[in-house]
């Protein structure tokens, strides 16, 4: 019984380095995500702008 512990210990050992890895994996994924989506707006707003669709609001009176 001893020897089955012993390779019980190493598999859980070995899963809990998988998941490190994945949880790694994946909050490496979501900065990357997150700094692409931060360039892609400032380039879709910067093309906007510069084309004169996207204008800057002013603050207009209400006539009633």
């Amino acid at each position: 019984m001893r020897g089955h512990s012993e390779a019980r210990l190493m598999t859980d050992e070995r899963w809990h380095h998988i998941m490190r890895i994945v949880n790694e994996a994946f909050e490496n994924s979501e900065t990357r995500r997150v700094a692409l989506r931060k360039r892609i707006v400032a380039g879709v707003k910067r093309k906007l702008h510069d084309s004169g669709v996207l204008m800057t609001r002013r603050r207009t009176k209400r006539s009633g």
